[in-house]
């Protein structure tokens, strides 16, 4: 496939004004507008981690909070500022570690409003002599990408079921299916510092854009032991608008295992998972392939 991560289909840049952009933006607006609106009848109740009484427990503890730590191997294409790039065949990047975080509220049992930050700072070397915002670089100049991502979602409890277990169906296990609803917004960064091929002197590109990505998706779990719990999403986006194209996908599965039991107030759970996020479009001759995977640890609390 082309090379290309930044289209101006996706990203601010110099053509903001662009029809396909306005067109975007509004649709942007739009999903912005109906996750408010659906999650303001009852925002939201953390499912995942958690069974009582029909399946729920008490609406008291009805925030969650999760801290984790990604460590993630960047792969796909670029193509911006007349730099085009495979960013795993002509150029090598190292795995990075960095922390998130995300934050769910609710007030109901069927409805979550969920808030995610990430924030991703790829440093790598490229193999090639490329072209970049108007100039020349000689094979090994130094690269650096950067992503900051929000995500707010609401999702909404489609169907629960639950399973008794153990002496007189003292242990209850149950499992449940969730519809997504939401949008990311990203801030990106672009910087190209190395060697011109006839001068050899130090020259320098940066380039800076946003983007945002509405999508649709589906969230499920269950509980296997006491205190083992599972879950997993997929977040989905395949849309024609504004002369462009635009694919995504967002899929994570995460086990969860409680470590304090016999706990009165707060919830804390040790969260292990895997994630993979990818962004593909095209837009103007361009297309954008970049993605990001892998593990993830965390430290979730229930209040």
């Amino acid at each position: 496939m082309k090379g290309g991560v930044f289209p101006h289909f996706f990203w601010g840049g110099d053509d903001y004004g662009h029809p396909s952009e306005v067109v975007m933006r509004r649709v942007c607006l739009c999903a912005v507008v109906l996750v408010l609106v659906a999650a303001v009848p009852g925002a939201a109740w953390e499912r995942d981690f958690a069974w009582g009484r029909r399946g729920k427990m008490a609406l008291r503890p009805n925030t969650t909070a999760e801290v984790f730590a990604w460590r993630t191997e960047l792969f796909g294409d670029v193509e911006v500022k007349g730099m085009a790039l495979g960013l795993e065949s002509e150029a090598s990047f190292a795995a990075k570690t960095r922390l998130g975080l995300t934050l769910t509220h609710g007030l109901s049992e069927a409805n979550n409003l969920v808030l995610t930050y990430n924030s991703f700072d790829h440093t790598g070397r490229i193999h090639k002599a490329v072209t970049f915002d108007r100039r020349n670089y000689q094979p090994g100049a130094n690269i650096q990408i950067q992503n900051n991502w929000f995500d707010l979602a609401w999702s909404h409890n489609f169907r629960f079921w639950e399973n008794a277990a153990g002496p007189a169906r003292r242990e209850r296990r149950g499992g449940f299916l969730d519809g997504l609803l939401g949008i990311k917004v990203c801030k990106a960064d672009v910087d190209v510092a190395g060697l011109e091929p006839l001068t050899n002197a130090r020259a320098r590109g940066t380039w800076s854009g946003s983007f945002p990505i509405p999508y649709i998706g589906v969230g499920g779990g269950s509980q296997l032991s006491p205190n083992l719990w599972v879950d997993g999403h997929a977040r989905f986006i395949a849309t024609t608008i504004g002369g462009g194209s635009l694919r995504s996908s967002d899929i994570d599965l995460n086990a969860a295992l409680r470590l304090n039991p016999g706990g009165k107030d707060a919830q804390w759970f040790g969260v292990l998972g895997y994630r993979f996020f990818r962004v593909d479009g095209a837009s103007g001759g361009d297309d954008a392939n970049l993605g990001y995977r892998g593990p993830m640890v965390g430290l979730l609390g229930r209040f």
